[in-house]
């Protein structure tokens, strides 16, 4: 899709460039139906599987695949009866392989019958527990939102106040036969933080989350282990970070956090970080209500999953590439967000809410595979001429060196528009509720700073667009 662009003052001379390339579709792994979400995937490599969890109930009517399942290219196999929870089913958030057996984390209580706190392992036959769980501050089973492998032991991540009966300040580690704290982390508060991951970057042990306790010595939201002690390496975008990758000698920082309510810290949803400082990553990724879920590094790119529906000014929706100086979408379409993402020699897995992908119906997981679509990369060097009339969008005048006025063919529906405009940075700057009925808007650029902003009009108070799959975009250009 075009941006449409608004001139401010003096026009520049330059080019706004896209190219088109090509990527693939999207296939069901499964015509069966999950029932429910998918929020974590794993391919082993030992077993030649794809384990697949979440909180669905059940796979094609199968109520013993609840919660986690594995698929073998042919066929989903259950894991005894699955996961439990409170509220049956379990919420499965991570998935690993660990001293030959598969871990799984998550709200879990028990595994078929046998209590979990949070985490449980199967060893290829049978669910056991892995000492006496991870517990929470009042005792309950731990929320464990994620695993990883460090340094031969099994790290794990989330609400926990204690393992086994250690306490644990948000993560703990595992050796194959007892728990440990890790360093024992301060300023955790056990009421409301969460560590949400932990990974090795520059033969330091980082780890993000929603902590603020700690905001003081500079630890808000992500700290690292420097040998001795935990320091802070700078705060992130108000909010809490989620996910962690290393991609190009770069720790990128994925979750639900912006520099809207705090100018001053970077990262719109996704920030990286070099050793010495913090960059927004081409502005980050668009959208009020955005998120990212989950990153990992495929032929040579970084593959991002979340709640998006733009990366650095070009329309995205809930999946996109970064190559480490432009954005790419993956020209998908999908009626809900992508929570999971994992890669297996030249195939892309991806899960999530989603009951439909590019037309066509796919539920909650998908591979990548069969015809190309297009695909749409941007960086932004400069202005070309300007559009007044495009996808149903006038804009006039245009140049304008105070206001402009945005008219558009007024839709038959109940819901009120929202009129967001973002800087170059990708920080949303003005926002603005308008009625259903109406079909234009005055836009007064006279109070901006000379430099280029975004827009975007959509319906609701979510992203959801009108007119065109797309939407209606914008660029305003004040010089």
């Amino acid at each position: 899709m075009k941006w449409h662009r608004i001139y401010i003052g003096v026009v520049l001379i330059g080019i706004f460039f896209s190219t088109i390339g090509r990527c693939q579709n999207w296939q069901s792994v499964s015509d069966e139906i999950i029932s429910g979400s998918v929020y974590s995937l794993y391919h082993d490599t030992l077993e030649g599987a794809l384990f697949v969890g979440g909180d669905f109930q059940g796979i094609g009517g199968n109520n013993s695949q609840r919660s986690i399942a594995m698929w073998r290219g042919n066929q989903w196999y259950s894991l005894e009866n699955g996961l439990n929870s409170y509220q049956w089913p379990a919420s499965i958030r991570g998935i690993i392989r660990y001293n030959d057996e598969i871990y799984v984390c998550g709200a879990i209580t028990d595994a078929d019958g046998l209590v979990c706190n949070g985490i449980a392992k199967w060893d290829g036959f049978q669910w056991s527990s892995v000492g006496e769980g991870l517990l929470d501050y009042d005792d309950n089973p731990a929320f464990t939102f994620n695993l990883r492998v460090i340094q031969g032991e099994l790290y794990a991540c989330g609400q926990i106040f204690s393992a086994g009966n250690i306490t644990a300040n948000g993560i703990a580690k595992w050796n194959g036969t007892s728990w440990s704290d890790v360093h024992e982390f301060p300023f955790f508060d056990e009421n409301g933080d969460v560590i949400t991951d932990c990974i090795i970057y520059n033969d330091e042990l980082y780890v993000c989350g929603s902590f603020y306790a700690g905001s003081g010595t500079g630890m808000l939201g992500i700290a690292k282990w420097n040998g001795s002690n935990w320091v802070g390496v700078g705060p992130i975008g108000v909010g809490q970070a989620s996910c962690m990758a290393v991609y190009n000698g770069k720790l990128f920082v994925g979750g639900y956090f912006s520099s809207v309510m705090n100018p001053a810290l970077p990262g719109n949803y996704i920030a990286s970080w070099d050793g010495s400082t913090w960059d927004n990553v081409g502005g980050g990724v668009g959208n009020s209500n955005g998120n990212v879920y989950e990153m990992v590094t495929h032929e040579g790119k970084l593959y991002v999953a979340g709640a998006f529906t733009s990366v650095g000014g070009i329309p995205a929706q809930f999946i996109a590439t970064w190559d480490g100086d432009e954005w790419c979408d993956l020209g998908s379409t999908s009626n809900n967000v992508v929570l999971a993402i994992e890669e297996f020699n030249d195939t892309l897995y991806i899960g999530g809410g989603f009951t439909e992908l590019n037309g066509n119906p796919i539920f909650s997981v998908a591979k990548s595979g069969g015809a190309a679509q297009d695909e749409n990369c941007g960086t932004l060097s400069g202005i070309e001429e300007a559009e007044t009339n495009a996808n149903g969008l006038v804009i006039y005048p245009n140049p304008t060196t105070s206001t402009t006025t945005l008219t558009w063919q007024a839709q038959n529906h109940s819901n009120n528009y929202q009129l967001q405009l973002y800087d170059g940075q990708g920080k949303l700057i003005f926002t603005e509720t308008l009625r259903a009925a109406q079909g234009s808007k005055v836009l007064d650029m006279s109070a901006f700073s000379k430099g280029i902003y975004f827009g975007r009009l959509l319906v609701g108070e979510e992203d959801r667009p009108f007119g065109s799959a797309q939407g209606k975009s914008f660029k305003v250009v004040r010089e």
